[in-house]
Order: C-alpha cells, then sequence, then structure tokens
C-alpha cells in the first residue's frame, strides 16, 4: 500500500485522508480500504497521527462498523470551509499526538536511569512499574547503604534518585546528606545527583530539602507525579526549546491565564494552547504545560507544578526581595 511504501522509504504518514465513498471499485471497496488504513495506522509512532475521513456521506450513512474505520464525514462536494475545517482539526490532532512521545521520554536516544530506594519491596514493584510506562530504566536499593553503595560502583550514576525518608539500617536523610557530601570527592559524571524524596510523612519536606534533596513527593504516588518529577529533575528527559517562536500577545495572555488557574481548564480550553505553542516550535513548554495540568488536576498544589512551569519559562518567576 501508498502508507506502508511512505513509511518503509522514511516519509511520514499523511496527516489528513480523504476517502470519496463512491470511488471505490468492487476488488477494494472504500469502506474496507478505511479499515485497512486504520489497522495500518495504528502501527505508526504515535506522533504521526492520521485524521481519515469519509467523503460522501452523513452521520447516518455509515453503519457503526463502517464509521468506526472513519474520524470524520464530510459530504461531497467538498466545499472550501469544510475543508479549512478538516485541516485544522488533522494539524491540532497531530500536534496533540506529537506529545505523547515527549510526555513518555522515548524519544530520548539513552534511557532515563532512576534508581528507587524503599526498604519495602511493594512499593519498590509500584514506582518501577510506573516508571517502566515512561521506558525509564530502574535499579533498586532496600535502604540509604544499599543506595550509597550502588552509586559508588557503578560507572555512571543514576539519572534521579527516588529516595523514602524513613527506612531501617540508613534512612534517607541521612542517606542523602552523605551522598552530598562526598559530591564533591566524586568524578563530575556523578556530582549533583538530582534526589526526590518519597515518603508518607506530611512533616518531611523541611527535612528532606535540608539534607540536600531537590523535591518531595507524597504517597501514594502516581503516573503524573512520577512523569512530573523527571521532566523536572531530569534535564535531557524534557530539555527547553532552543529555537522558539515568538507567541502573539493574545496567546501569551491565554496561556498566562491558565497556568495561574490550572485545576479549572478543561481539556477542551488546554488542547488549543497546547497546539499553539507545538506550532510555535515550542512542544518541551507544550508538553509540560500538559503534564503540570495533569498533575494539577489531582493534586492542585504541588509544588511541582510552578517549578516545571518557570523551568519552561510559561511562568516568569520574580525572586523574594
Amino acid at each position: 500500500m501508498l502508507l506502508s511504501a511512505r513509511a518503509a522509504s522514511g516519509n511520514p504518514a499523511p496527516q489528513l485522508v480523504v476517502l470519496d465513498l463512491d470511488s471505490g471499485g468492487p476488488s477494494l471497496p472504500t469502506i474496507k480500504l478505511a479499515a485497512m488504513l486504520r489497522t495500518s495506522s495504528a502501527a505508526l509512532p504515535r506522533n504521526q497521527h492520521q485524521l481519515i475521513v469519509a467523503l460522501g456521506a452523513n452521520d447516518d450513512s455509515l453503519s457503526p462498523d463502517a464509521a468506526s474505520s472513519f474520524d470524520a464525514v464530510a459530504a461531497s462536494p467538498l466545499d472550501p470551509p469544510t475543508a479549512r475545517s478538516l485541516l485544522r482539526y488533522a494539524i491540532a490532532a497531530h500536534a496533540l499526538s506529537s506529545l505523547d512521545d515527549l510526555m513518555a521520554f522515548s524519544t530520548i536516544k539513552e534511557p532515563i536511569n532512576v534508581l528507587v530506594v524503599d526498604d519495602m519491596e511493594i512499593n519498590r514493584m509500584v514506582l518501577s512499574a510506573l516508571l517502566a510506562e515512561l521506558s525509564i530504566d530502574v535499579a533498586e536499593a532496600a535502604n540509604g547503604d544499599e543506595m550509597l553503595a550502588h552509586i559508588r560502583r557503578n560507572s555512571s550514576s543514576p539519572d534521579l534518585v527516588l529516595l523514602d525518608c524513613h527506612m531501617p539500617v540508613k534512612d534517607g536523610f541521612t542517606a542523602a546528606r552523605e551522598l552530598r557530601d562526598s559530591e564533591s570527592d566524586l568524578p563530575e559524571s556523578k556530582s549533583s545527583i538530582p534526589i526526590s524524596a518519597v515518603t508518607a510523612d506530611s512533616n518531611a519536606t523541611a527535612r528532606a530539602l535540608d539534607a540536600g534533596m531537590d523535591v518531595c513527593l507524597f504517597k501514594p504516588i502516581t503516573l503524573q507525579t512520577v512523569r512530573a518529577v523527571v521532566a523536572f529533575l531530569v534535564d535531557r528527559a524534557l530539555p527547553p526549546d532552543t529555537n522558539p517562536a515568538p507567541l502573539p500577545p493574545p496567546l501569551i495572555s491565554a496561556i498566562s491565564n491558565a497556568v495561574h488557574s490550572l485545576p479549572r481548564v478543561s481539556q477542551g480550553e488546554l488542547d488549543p494552547l497546547l497546539v499553539a505553542l507545538v506550532l510555535a516550535r515550542q512542544p518541551a513548554a507544550a508538553a509540560a504545560l500538559r503534564i503540570a495540568w495533569e498533575l494539577a488536576c489531582l493534586w492542585p498544589r504541588a509544588p511541582l507544578i510552578a517549578s516545571l512551569l518557570i523551568k519552561h519559562k510559561l511562568i516568569v518567576h520574580t525572586p523574594s526581595p
């Protein structure tokens, strides 16, 4: 098929496919062709979303089985306003799907490595499973001594340590402080390893930061929380955009209003902002905004939200006087 040939030659799949229901022949009816396209498009990378449109149909003219192969229907002949609407729809869908790979950290050449430190095996299993969903390699340690030994004996340091605060043998506070104290004697590749506390103790934040940890997460941990802490602390996970196009003032205002009221922003209100950022060559900022929004919907006051938005210049940081 044409799409298979394009994929084999390294060309991206078309973002918009319009199929005339009256153009199919007896050997390959248009409905069957649409089903084949839908099947083949499922194997495409997530950032090559395809919009398949039935031309010469309305919502009632297709059976449920046939309609499942199409994203939209349009009357024939295709008038300019409808064509423009379909193109906008296809461009928006492609822009949004391009964020999926960024948010899964699957475009990074070398996988991210995270060291999970917790004395409870079930907690390590849960965190490891969440990290695996983000294409992240995981190592485990059961206490602070094991964490320090792992870092010292391996040639490369982890990109991030998720560290339980309260453990037997050596707790997270002590282990973090010892690691920070020893970093001046470590190779440059092992200096300043990002550390996130992971605890059920709501009063642990001050102690964790004082011990040298960078942020504090509270159990139970979700995929949204893990994604946000990786995006914020691991620089190569979501590197800031390097060649952004300037945004028009109305869009800047709309984004500013959204980031200051994220828990109350609907997905329908957020998606146009994400599309605009992607089209302005700011995909990392768009991904950061979506990650922050997902976290805000679960934990509106999470400190990570503002930190991530400041890092990607979606909030202007004003230092305290």
